[in-house]
């Protein structure tokens, strides 16, 4: 490249290749180079021979395995910003490397870090902030309440250890009251040091402080509970005055027994609540269900009060299956057309008696001297007759005053279906229409019937002469071919003849 060096001043004349002799085994002299990156370990060394230029710029290191494992164990590859997806264009980051871990305040994840001291500076480093002591006993909390669980529901409550001395065993109850008390604790803790709300661990995980059927949230509730039944006693003590202590003696503790009575408010509230739920019974009419053990089938009637609830249901319904069933809305159809011709009759006898009284006591009153038996003696056999109807009248008014009620109900009903009446009517004259008209199509069905029979038997005597007529001619042509085949030389010859 020196051929160059006129026209390019700048450009390198050095050599392109760089070659070294194999190393020698039998030389021990080698001179120590320091390594030219900082970066580069203090183990890593090379070894030159005397004879070589040790400003050079080749460096032969020897690099130990295990020393370079050991300087990059603690290092993590960040690939959670990277694109494996592929895309054209799409600009993926390099890896990044760290030396540490570091989790974020709201992130599930802890780190347990000790006091380590380095050996070379003698500095201490990895000390545990209040935030990671915090989130350390929470998280060792927590396994151990679930240790806890886990022992209670394996192993039985038992009170003493038979396996070397006797000692007491501590109940799974008792410790994970214990762990509650110190999660409480440590809720304190956090908001004594200082640590902001969201970065505080929350002792309500998703993990194991949540469920609601744990036991330290069967814990909590029964705290709760023992408060409220608590404050309840104290409410009905100071009430009331008539609560006498039991004070009863243990081996341990010195309990009282309270006996709660009942005030005389609470005994009136009941009483009233006794009398509104039988009047509601009364209204409703449901007193007793008598079961009926004639049968297999079992069945259950009800006893009512007259003007329930329920009376007045079974009454509806005994109504409408009137309604529904179509013979007896022709009976009861009859029975009321009857009925309002009665009816007619009996209002045209009670103006006639209207009138009579008037016209009696119009005379009375004047001193008029009006005798009905001087009318052409017609006037009584009408009034003895007009009797006996309104007596029979009666009688069948009488008869009839339980059906009243239905009478209304019956005529609408009657009306509603009055429409339906006439459509079946007309339904039915449709149908006799077009049964007349199915049997006129049958019987012309029939006449065309014999005309084709007499067509098919004339179209086959007209085949029949046809052919006959066709095989005449035929017989006549051929005829006609022969004779004209003999009489052509006789005319040939007649021709030539001439």
């Amino acid at each position: 490249m020196s051929k160059y060096a006129h026209i390019l001043p700048d450009i390198d004349t050095g050599p392109d290749t760089y070659e070294t002799t194999d190393s020698d085994s039998s030389d021990d002299k080698s001179v120590l180079v320091a390594a030219t990156s900082t970066s580069s370990p203090p183990s890593a060394q090379a070894t030159i021979k005397d004879g070589e230029d040790p400003v050079s710029g080749i460096i032969k290191s020897r690099i130990a395995p295990s020393e370079a494992s050991a300087r990059f164990a603690n290092t993590g590859i960040d690939a959670t910003e990277a694109d494996f997806s592929g895309r054209v264009g799409g600009r993926k980051k390099g890896a990044q490397y760290r030396a540490y871990t570091r989790s974020l305040p709201d992130s599930d994840e802890y780190d347990i870090v000790t006091n380590i001291i380095d050996g070379d500076s003698g500095a201490e480093r990895g000390k545990e902030s209040k935030l990671q002591k915090l989130r350390r006993l929470v998280y060792e909390v927590q396994e151990l309440e679930e240790e806890a669980q886990r022992d209670r529901s394996k192993e039985a409550n038992d009170l003493m250890n038979q396996i070397g001395e006797a000692k007491p065993i501590v109940s799974q109850i008792t410790l994970l009251d214990q762990i509650y008390a110190l999660q409480v604790d440590l809720v304190n803790v956090s908001k004594l040091a200082g640590v902001a709300a969201q970065d505080a661990p929350s002792l309500s995980d998703d993990s194991s402080t949540n469920i609601s059927g744990s036991l330290t949230y069967q814990a909590e509730l029964s705290r709760k509970l023992m408060s409220q039944i608590q404050s309840f006693k104290a409410k009905i003590n100071s009430n009331t005055s008539a609560n006498i202590p039991f004070p009863t003696n243990t081996s341990s503790n010195d309990r009282q027994a309270f006996q709660i009575q009942p005030s005389k408010s609470s005994s009136n509230n009941a009483v009233i609540l006794e009398a509104r739920i039988a009047n509601l019974e009364r209204i409703i009419g449901a007193s007793y269900v008598d079961t009926l053990t004639n049968s297999d089938d079992f069945r259950g009637t009800l006893v009512v009060y007259a003007g329930s609830l329920i009376a007045a249901m079974e009454q509806l319904e005994s109504h409408l299956s009137l309604l529904t069933q179509s013979r007896r809305l022709e009976s009861v159809s009859h029975r009321v057309k009857s009925l309002t011709f009665e009816l007619d009759r009996l209002t045209e006898a009670k103006k006639k008696q209207q009138l009579e009284s008037s016209i009696a006591l119009h005379s009375s009153t004047y001193g008029l001297d009006v005798n009905v038996a001087t009318n052409d003696g017609i006037d009584n056999n009408d009034n003895v007759e007009d009797g006996t109807r309104i007596g029979n009248a009666l009688g069948t008014l009488e008869k009839l005053d339980p059906l009243i009620n239905l009478i209304p109900n019956l005529l609408s009903r009657l009306q509603s279906l009055r429409a339906l009446h006439t459509e079946a009517a007309v339904f039915a004259e449709s149908l006799s229409m077009l049964t007349s008209e199915q049997k006129r199509v049958t019987e012309s069905t029939v006449s065309m019937e014999v005309s084709l029979t007499g067509l098919h038997a004339a179209i086959k005597d007209n085949a029949t002469v046809v052919d006959s007529n066709v095989a005449a001619l035929d017989y006549s042509k051929v005829t006609m071919q022969a004779v004209n085949k003999s009489f052509t030389p006789v005319l040939a010859e007649c021709l030539t003849e001439k």
